[in-house]
């Protein structure tokens, strides 16, 4: 969340009015599932135009910049057999808010609920074995 004195500097430098000075006090960082609050600053022919915008990521760009390890190891997985925009496309239409995490996680889940010690090697494996589902089911 910006600053009082943020605010104040960015207002008077761009003479802001005080409906965009409290647009300023709510920007606070991307909100999950919704995206992130922007306001929009705009010097045209017609004038000058302040907006308040919601900057929103689609499914392929989520899974272009995912960083969880899960995520990051099957996108490359995935990479690798489809190529990237192939493997982007298809990611963000089985997973489209960007993550498999939670399906990695209940597969993990499953495994350990049948008594299977849940490692590393495990983790890797579910991994795997969700990437060559989706290559197969891809080329099906």
């Amino acid at each position: 969340m910006p600053t009082e004195s943020a605010i104040s500097e960015v207002s008077e430098t761009y003479n802001l009015s005080a409906s965009a000075r409290s647009i300023l006090r709510t920007l606070h960082g991307p909100v999950p599932g919704e995206g992130a609050p922007v306001m929009a600053y705009l010097t045209l022919k017609g004038g000058v135009y302040t907006q308040y915008l919601i900057n929103e990521l689609g499914p392929i760009e989520l899974w272009a910049l995912s960083t969880t390890s899960e995520d990051t190891a099957l996108r490359s997985m995935l990479y690798d057999r489809l190529g990237s925009k192939r493997a982007r496309t298809i990611l963000a239409a089985r997973f489209p808010d960007g993550s498999a995490k939670a399906t990695i996680e209940r597969r993990l889940g499953e495994l350990e609920d049948r008594g299977v010690a849940v490692d590393e090697g495990k983790r890797g494996d579910v991994i795997r074995d969700l990437a060559d589902q989706i290559v197969k089911e891809a080329v099906a």
